[in-house]
């Protein structure tokens, strides 16, 4: 759909703004990942500029100038041709993770046992500008607040590993069992706010809310496909000590008769007996239920962040009703734009299932 009389995008690199702008292309990966943003000029002049970690915002500009960025980050790459120019820009959350991040330790003698995961996250950024190599107001910690469910960082002990890694690993443990029929998680996002991107620890949402957004093929949906895949009917938890001084601990969990067939999924960590094991099994199991893969193409939604909620209103009734936002993948040119939203299930990796 041609949305150039509503659209009015505009990007700058540092403070100013590049004026032939080509094609951008902006993806909210989710489940903690990284987002990111490729975007193509029309000229190869950007290559005689020093680009790499330069601040670059995109304004989407939708239905009107914007002061909020719709998306903010750091120049990674640049790629010159004969007669284009294309750069790669990661949100700010690239300084705490990959190769050229700074590496950290968290040992029995410096740790942070006493720690929440928002405090060890408002600790690393807030309290060490520029000692961990990004820049000064890259990244805001101002809407970091506690979980519902404490996660915690006791005995998290690590050897020269990136800090973003350290928090991914956290998170994805960390679960909400208040209802053991529908378990959430959290995952981390980013908020972008008129002058400092602010990184947040977001749970996962009831798919029972009110949604964000409606979509229907007489209102923003363009087309709709789905896949389903088998759930996990069956977990085994085995405590992570290999050390070898403790007897390895096993609990597994089946649910019902496993009416869809066997399949089983791996969970380790720390358990104190095979009761506490069999109960992380059950909640992984349960955590995994959704098996719907829903990827629409719509026309409205741009502003929907990750994690809402969002109503399909269609005749096949296997996929009507409430799904929750996983990522979006958001392109657009002088002429068109375009927004494809990811709904349901998180795709899973192979190596999760054994």
């Amino acid at each position: 759909m041609s949305r150039n009389i509503y659209c009015d995008a505009k990007l700058f690199i540092e403070n100013e703004e590049i004026t032939y702008l080509k094609a951008v292309t902006i993806v909210f990966s989710g489940n903690s990942k990284l987002n990111y943003l490729n975007a193509t000029f029309s000229t190869v002049d950007l290559e005689s500029y020093s680009l790499y970690n330069k601040k670059i915002r995109f304004y989407l500009n939708e239905s009107g100038p914007e002061s909020t960025p719709y998306f903010s980050g750091y120049i990674m790459d640049v790629s010159p041709k004969e007669t284009t120019c294309s750069i790669k820009a990661i949100d700010p959350r690239c300084f705490l993770s990959g190769k050229e991040s700074k590496k950290i330790s968290i040992t029995n003698k410096i740790n942070f046992d006493g720690y929440t995961l928002p405090q060890f996250v408002k600790e690393v950024v807030d309290e060490n500008l520029g000692i961990y190599g990004y820049p000064p107001n890259s990244l805001g910690t101002k809407f970091i607040s506690e979980t519902a469910n404490t996660i915690l960082m006791k005995d998290t002990r690590v050897t020269n590993t990136e800090i973003y890694s350290i928090i991914q690993s956290k998170i994805n443990k960390a679960i909400d069992d208040a209802d053991i029929e529908e378990v959430k998680g959290f995952f981390m996002d980013i908020v972008e706010t008129e002058d400092i991107p602010q990184i947040v620890i977001k749970e996962t949402k009831s798919i029972n809310n009110k949604p964000s957004l409606y979509l229907s093929y007489n209102d923003g949906l363009t087309s709709v496909s789905y896949t389903r895949r088998a759930i996990p009917s069956y977990g085994v938890a085995r405590s992570s000590d290999q050390s070898g001084e403790a007897e390895e601990i096993i609990g597994s969990f089946q649910d019902g008769n496993m009416p869809l067939g066997y399949r089983s999924l791996d969970v380790s960590g720390n358990y104190k007996d095979p009761d506490t094991a069999k109960y992380n099994a059950l909640l992984e199991v349960y955590r995994n239920k959704e098996s719907l893969e829903i990827k629409t193409k719509v026309n409205k939604g741009f502003k929907t962040p990750l994690g809402s909620i969002v109503y399909l209103d269609v005749d096949d009734l296997k996929i009507r009703g409430n799904h929750k936002l996983i990522s979006k993948r958001c392109n657009w040119s002088p002429s068109n734009i375009s927004l494809n939203l990811n709904l349901g299930r998180i795709p899973p990796i192979v190596s999760d299932y054994i």
